[in-house]
């Protein structure tokens, strides 16, 4: 694998959305299938960063709906960002439309469907419920919950993963928002957007655990941008 050119993997020539907050709190959401151990020990670790794991599930159908019990669950603070990993991301632009928010974190992830990668896109119609609850309780199994992975995904809600996978085959996004974009260039879950500042080269889906040091430098770029700089004109928000 192919180190980065940079301590952020390499940098794209795009400009920085910038965040008007002075002191902002950056609150990062996981992957479907995830949690909060995701997210590795760099990222964890920094200040002004805090992580949340997925509400428990009460039957919300669509993205919109878990933005809400995500709303409801941690509460909304002044001089919030949000953001997240893969869904966890698509989540917090939902966030931000409830909050009349323009910023958001995305890594690994998408304001829209237009993100997902044509593998993703032809594999969502083959998720159910009744498959989701064969797996979670395969990965309960001894020989394979200390496989860490597997031993997260087994955590999940075989609800929660279906109806944000049905939701996802028709999931509009969310525009006209300020995104602050990390991706890995090796993503075959979600595609990299041309508008992604920090690029991690050599980086898949998994880049807050593969690449947390890449990842935490590129949030600890943004966060040190966001205390000093004004605000500029939100982007585009639909993926290229």
């Amino acid at each position: 694998m192919d180190q980065p050119e940079s301590p952020y993997g390499y940098l794209i020539n795009f400009p920085v959305p910038q965040v008007p907050q002075p002191n902002p709190t950056l609150h990062l959401l996981p992957g479907m299938g995830a949690d909060v151990r995701m997210f590795g020990p760099a990222i964890s670790s920094l200040e002004g960063v805090k992580l949340f794991n997925w509400p428990r599930y009460r039957g919300e159908r669509t993205l919109a709906e878990v933005a809400e019990r995500v709303l409801e669950t941690y509460g909304m603070q002044d001089g919030t960002i949000w953001g997240g990993a893969s869904l966890g991301g698509m989540v917090a632009c939902e966030i931000a439309r409830i909050l009349g928010q323009k910023q958001v974190v995305l890594i690994g992830s998408t304001t829209s469907r237009n993100g997902l990668s044509m593998l993703t896109k032809a594999a969502l119609p083959f998720a159910n419920h009744r498959l989701f609850q064969v797996l979670l309780s395969v990965c309960k199994r001894p020989m394979l919950s200390k496989y860490f992975l597997l031993d997260m995904f087994s955590a999940s809600n075989a609800g929660f993963l279906t109806a944000t996978c049905h939701d996802l085959r028709r999931w509009q996004g969310v525009s006209n928002l300020t995104e602050w974009r990390i991706h890995g260039d090796h993503d075959r879950i979600i595609r990299c957007s041309v508008k992604t500042q920090f690029v991690i080269k050599g980086g898949g889906h998994l880049i807050t655990l593969s690449r947390d040091v890449e990842v935490a430098n590129a949030l600890k770029n943004l966060m040190a941008q966001s205390r000093k700089e004004r605000p500029q004109t939100s982007t585009e928000s639909k993926d290229a």
